[in-house]
């Protein structure tokens, strides 16, 4: 997730659609979903 943020400004900056950056977003959101709802109780760092 971290590369799609500055792909994402700068395909906003440049007037430009950023699908790539909005598919990896998209991604790492239901990952992250998915974590949640499998172990409810969270991951011991």
């Amino acid at each position: 997730m971290d590369v799609s943020i500055p792909s994402m400004v700068s395909a906003m900056s440049d007037r430009r659609k950023s699908r790539a950056s909005i598919f990896t977003i998209l991604i790492a959101g239901c990952l992250i979903l998915y974590a949640i709802k499998s172990k409810p109780g969270g991951y011991a760092v």
